[in-house]
């Protein structure tokens, strides 16, 4: 029977089941603790993507739309902000409606503080 522990400098790199195991491996180059680290951040990306997506009213876009999407929202955004800017009126219910929708947009890309 073979021993799958293998020694190194920082302490036992393998604890193997079985005659053929190559035990565990990290495949990404990374630390555990920083892997852990990257996989919390990602989980908490993922979740605000998902709940910017339901607040846009859209349906989840896949990892590899993403970027396409995003841009597609910010370029959306600017011409809004264009379009608004461009509104003239005298009449105070116009400018009225502008201020509101001014701070509508502003509120929609204003950070809250997520709650717990």
């Amino acid at each position: 029977m073979t021993d799958n522990t293998f020694e190194s400098s920082g302490g036992p790199q393998n604890i193997g089941q079985g005659t053929g195991a190559i035990g565990q491996q990290n495949n990404y180059g990374i630390s555990p603790e920083v892997f852990a680290e990257y996989a919390g951040k990602l989980a908490v990306t993922d979740a605000a993507l998902a709940s910017f997506f339901k607040i846009m009213e859209e349906q989840q876009v896949p990892h590899s739309d993403l970027d396409n999407k995003l841009r597609e929202i910010a370029g959306q955004y600017k011409e809004l902000r264009l379009r608004l800017e461009t509104v003239q009126s005298e009449d105070p219910q116009v400018q009225r409606l502008k201020e509101e929708a001014g701070q509508a947009i502003e509120l929609l890309t204003t950070p809250r503080p997520r709650s717990c």
